[in-house]
């Protein structure tokens, strides 16, 4: 499933304080309809509550719910920031593999 890092969020809880959508709102990931000449985007929209086929998750006190057609895209990929200067952007990562250890 797609996963946040603790970066992402806190990026995300600060985009959602300045887009005035409640505290208690979550984000969803979700897909937008690709015309035949383009990829689908991913959206991201700030909401009170998960669709009824979303995939639940919880970082830092962020919900976060994820469209199926998105986790069937995106499979186990990692959302992170990249800061570059005084810029930072969210970005998608292949999940880091398991090494197997345990603490």
């Amino acid at each position: 499933m797609l996963t946040l890092t603790p970066a992402a969020a806190a990026a995300l809880s600060a985009a959602r304080s300045q887009a005035g959508a409640p505290e208690g709102y979550g984000v969803r990931f979700s897909a937008s309809d690709a015309s035949p000449t383009e990829a689908a985007r991913l959206n991201l929209d700030f909401v009170e509550s998960p669709a009824p086929d979303d995939l639940v998750s919880e970082e830092g006190g962020l919900m976060a719910y994820v469209a199926p057609e998105v986790d069937g895209a995106l499979g186990d990929a990692v959302v992170d920031v990249e800061t570059d200067g005084q810029q930072s952007t969210l970005v998608v990562r292949p999940q880091p593999p398991d090494d197997g250890a345990t603490t």
